[in-house]
């Protein structure tokens, strides 16, 4: 395995300019603009999952695993199980968006949609609903 071809200069560069861009872009909170106050939607949400689109799947799950592990030190978040499932979507987005297999495009947004389903609030939201009753 040649370090020299996987790790290009322009890989390079492109993920640590990435990973700045992406620390910036966390501390823009859009939720306000859709109203919703005490939650936290940030500009790099909007955007984090294309650097799977232009480096790859796992170049890019190492660009977006570091802008979040440099946000997560530098605010000094606890690391508790909570804070890493909300880090876990964005790291399968960028997996899928970076993929180029046809089984995996398939199968994450299926898992995706059964953990939704399974979870009680999930499937109150679910657009089909049985509440029990056949009329």
């Amino acid at each position: 395995m040649d370090f020299k071809k996987i790790f290009t200069k322009k890989r390079l560069i492109f993920i640590a300019l990435f990973v700045i861009f992406a620390f910036f872009a966390q501390k823009i909170n859009f939720s306000p603009l859709i109203g919703a106050e005490n939650q936290f939607f940030t500009l790099f949400q909007f955007f984090g999952p294309i650097a799977g689109a232009f480096l790859g799947s796992v170049f890019g799950v190492i660009a977006v695993f570091t802008a979040e592990l440099i946000d997560f030190f530098v605010v000094g978040k606890e690391l508790t199980w909570l804070n890493v499932m909300r880090l876990a979507p964005m790291l399968f987005a960028v997996y899928y968006f970076g993929s180029k297999k046809r089984n995996l495009n398939v199968i994450f947004p299926l898992i995706a949609i059964g953990m939704f389903l399974l979870h009680p609030v999930g499937r109150q939201a679910c657009f089909i609903h049985y509440s029990g009753q056949y009329q």
